[in-house]
């Protein structure tokens, strides 16, 4: 009996032997499921509309997958726009192409058979086909080509020379009038109009009241970031006024150009020049130097920015402080 269980034992495995070698395919399966499926949103269309044609491809996720190229048209239509769709799920894909197509001639018109490539691992690049689509075009016409309330137009009515004339004169008559309503409420209203143009001593006062306003005057405690920001401001509004006033490009020179061509400027006196030097020159350094003033010292800066700019304004206006 041992010997009959062992000739047993040996037959099975031999039929196990030669599955594994002669067949393996049957144990190893090779060929990795590819889906090819296309839609079409519509087969009977009117001409100008979009027609949504997609290709779908479910396959393995570790296949490549290449659709055609289009430049613009597939067969007779028109790409008006292509979208790419992709999704993944256990191993798998899906991936979808959709074109946007439209024509616009009538007639039956096909979309024609495009090639899909795909590519398994370690495998040759291969092809699906997609079969070609018929899409019925009709004239948009066609949809009223029965309705009983559309007319042609009807013909021109003639005219009487006489009438006509009379027509030319009253149409130029009325232009010449309506032209000259026009020029009159034009000048009207461009003669109502007030242009307010401030002068440079306004604006910098103007600025400086804001200025002020903004509360760096009355805080208790002010950061060197704030105080910084104050000194920037209000040497930048002088040296703009400067440049109105005076027509010098203040704001474009360091302080040292800039006092060498204050000393030209005759409207200044030597108290004024000397004034405005130890203002920018402390305003340089509270910003460069990193010194820091005192409240004390910043209101100080503050009404000396004021003054400068009412003792050097224009002597014919009278602007309060």
């Amino acid at each position: 009996m041992y010997s009959i269980f062992s000739l047993h034992n040996r037959k099975i495995f031999f039929l196990i032997l030669f599955c594994l070698i002669v067949q393996p395919r049957s144990i190893f399966p090779q060929n990795i499921p590819f889906n090819l499926m296309q839609r079409t949103s519509k087969r009977q269309i009117t001409v100008g509309d979009i027609v949504e044609y997609s290709i779908t491809i479910r396959t393995k996720s570790n296949v490549t997958v290449s659709f055609p190229e289009v430049k613009g048209k597939i067969g007779d239509f028109n790409v008006v726009d292509v979208k790419t769709k992709q999704k993944s799920f256990l191993g798998n894909q899906e991936i979808s192409k959709i074109y946007y197509l439209n024509i616009f001639k009538t007639g039956t018109f096909e979309i024609p058979s495009l090639n899909v490539g795909y590519k398994i691992p370690g495998g040759k690049p291969k092809e699906a086909k997609t079969n070609a689509v018929e899409i019925n075009v009709t004239s948009i016409l066609s949809q009223y080509k029965d309705r009983k309330d559309i007319f042609d137009i009807k013909k021109p009515i003639a005219l009487r020379s006489g009438r006509i004339f009379i027509y030319i004169i009253g149409l130029m008559f009325f232009t010449v009038i309506g032209f000259f309503i026009f020029r009159f409420v034009k000048n009207k209203c461009i003669l109502s109009e007030k242009i307010e143009i401030k002068k440079p001593h306004e604006l910098a006062l103007e600025e400086l009241e804001c200025l002020k306003m903004q509360g760096y005057l009355s805080r208790g405690y002010i950061s060197p970031k704030a105080i910084n920001e104050f000194y920037s401001k209000v040497s930048f509004i002088i040296r703009f006024y400067i440049e109105g006033r005076f027509l010098l490009r203040a704001p474009e020179m360091t302080t040292d150009e800039f006092l060498v061509h204050a000393k030209n400027i005759p409207q200044l006196t030597e108290k004024q020049k000397l004034s405005l030097k130890e203002f920018l020159r402390h305003c340089d350094m509270v910003k460069f130097a990193k010194y820091g003033p005192s409240l004390e010292e910043m209101t100080s800066t503050f009404d000396s920015a004021i003054n400068f700019v009412n003792e050097t304004k224009e002597q014919d206006e009278k602007i309060a402080s």
